[in-house]
């Protein structure tokens, strides 16, 4: 893949980017401009409702797993080892 191409998300310095409103602008790299084929596809797998709650159970146990989320400028200060993470993940999802 060439270099220009390649995502990087991290780099993107829009105010107001296409991966967050229609409205919104991206680089020349931009996933969202680039992959539209792909994402519908993925877009779509998120219509399932086991595969909606998993993705919910993770962003939630990815939020809960992090101290002082107000502080700015934001450092990701981890609370617990990935094992318990894992375990607290399996509960949610029975």
């Amino acid at each position: 893949m060439n270099d220009e191409l390649r995502a990087a998300c991290a780099s993107c310095n829009f105010e107001v980017r296409i991966c967050w409103s229609q409205e919104g602008s991206g680089p020349k790299f931009c996933p969202t401009k680039t992959k539209e084929k792909e994402l519908v596809v993925a877009l779509e797998k998120y219509r399932d409702g086991e595969t909606m709650r998993f993705a919910k159970a993770a962003s939630l146990q990815e939020a809960e797993c992090y101290v002082r989320r107000d502080e700015k400028p934001f450092v990701m200060r981890p609370t617990k080892t990935r094992v318990e993470e894992t375990i607290e993940f399996a509960k949610k999802m029975n």
